[in-house]
């Protein structure tokens, strides 16, 4: 945790007291609609405290803020990039992605209440976009450790390392059932025939050969999204269109899955059912939206949205109806996520209580 000039520990811990009381009120913060309605208003969210990555300090770090958008605080203070914050289930670790060197990204988990940081993949290939599962015991995470990404899986103290798949195309940014039994991501292992004319786009093949990764290479290749077993096994397609779809979440009941598509012009927050079945745009802005995370009770989105002109964090009810704005800072604000609602489930659980039910992190 950021600390101040002439700040002893005690003084750290009332301080990290002092955020987490906040971050579990009900705060008041002016706000940007970008709805005509007036009874929405994040103040009325479902609470808790919201991770995210941002430039404020110069370069990425994460931060944590209220639901509300309120009581901002960075946690990283590293001179390189830190990325894609998850939380732990209990809300006692985060794990996030840091940068060492040009394409050389690890992934890290902080002790929140001690700032204690501990390294748990160490490969000269980048590591990314990671996320706790349910129990807290593993982390899923993208991989280019083979040159290509992969969906991985590892203990949550970094080791018991699996790789989940195997295929020559891109799939990453993997994601949890709530039950912990599958594992949601999105791959570019499909290629489409885009015609010149206004005609249904053909799937032709599946890409079993290609070394390449589809969204820095021919646009042709498009993402979509899979589900499979936690073990890997039973891989199937959930999306089908020549457009991409990428980012995929599960609801906290395992109901719908949220993901982002381009598939009307540019990036756009959708929702369908688990089975990938009747798919719908629930942000029908012009501008970029993504990054979806859910709240623990299902009820609101956060996301990132291109509205004001650079990337700011808003919340949205989770039909899309109503939307408010969290940040509007000139530098990028990225990759919200709620904090897990078992953090509030057991009051005896608080961020200053490592340890309880969790890891014991070290390599």
């Amino acid at each position: 945790m950021l600390q101040r000039v002439g700040e002893t520990l005690r003084d750290r811990r009332v301080r990290a007291i002092k955020f987490v009381a906040l971050s579990l009120l009900i705060g008041v913060v002016g706000c940007d609609f970008l709805t005509s309605t007036t009874d929405f208003s994040p103040n009325d969210s479902a609470g808790g405290a919201i991770a995210f990555a941002s430039t404020r300090s110069g370069n990425f770090d994460i931060y944590l803020m209220d639901a509300n958008g309120a009581n901002v605080q960075q946690i990283t203070t590293s001179d390189v990039d830190e990325r894609s914050p998850t939380w732990s289930p209990d809300g006692t670790l985060i794990a996030y992605s840091k940068r060492h060197e040009p394409f050389n990204d690890d992934i890290f988990a902080m002790t929140i209440a001690s700032g204690t940081e501990t390294n748990l993949t160490d490969t000269p290939g980048s590591d990314g976009f990671p996320r706790w599962s349910p129990d807290g015991l593993r982390i899923t995470f993208e991989s280019r450790r083979d040159g290509n990404a992969n969906v991985y899986v590892m203990d949550a103290d970094g080791h018991g390392l699996e790789r989940l798949t195997t295929h020559r195309a891109f799939d990453g940014q993997p994601a949890w059932s709530p039950d912990g039994s599958q594992i949601v991501f999105e791959s570019g292992r499909e290629v489409f025939i885009h015609a010149t004319q206004e005609i249904d786009s053909t799937e032709i093949a599946a890409v079993e050969e290609s070394q390449t990764d589809p969204r820095n290479n021919d646009p042709s290749f498009n993402h979509q999204i899979y589900l499979m077993n936690a073990d890997g096994s039973e891989i199937r397609r959930l999306t089908f269109h020549p457009d991409n779809d990428r980012s995929p979440s599960f609801s906290p009941d395992g109901g719908q899955i949220l993901f982002v598509s381009d598939r009307d012009g540019n990036d756009e927050i959708y929702l369908m059912n688990a089975d990938g079945s009747e798919p719908r745009n629930l942000t029908h802005s012009q501008n970029d939206d993504y990054s979806p995370s859910w709240s623990s009770d299902g009820t609101r989105i956060a996301f990132v949205s291109e509205h004001t002109g650079n990337p700011n964090i808003f919340v949205m009810t989770a039909d899309g109806s109503q939307s408010a704005s969290l940040t509007l800072d000139p530098k990028l604000d990225l990759t919200p996520q709620w904090m897990p609602g078992s953090f509030f489930a057991d009051r005896e659980r608080c961020l200053l209580c490592p340890g309880r039910g969790g890891p014991q992190l070290g390599r």
